[in-house]
């Protein structure tokens, strides 16, 4: 596996693209599914640090209120 491939997949876990992580994260945050951004992480398989950077810096957020997400993971 490549460096790229290694990376990509660790800041979308199981999500096919940041798009997708970003709604899912929102969603779950939002509606608060799981007590802390921990558990979100771990929802979404990736690192605490990617969803904290999401929260903090608002990514997606727009996106989100604008359309909404089914929460979970696929």
């Amino acid at each position: 596996m490549s460096v790229n491939k290694k990376r990509g997949r660790a800041t979308t876990g199981r999500f096919a693209t940041r798009e997708e992580l970003t709604c899912h994260v929102w969603s779950i945050y939002r509606q608060q599914v799981f007590p802390n951004i921990r558990s979100v992480a771990g929802a979404c398989g990736v690192r605490m640090e990617v969803v904290k950077a999401i929260v903090q810096t608002e990514e997606g957020l727009n996106e989100y209120l604008a359309s909404g997400c089914p929460t979970g993971a696929p």
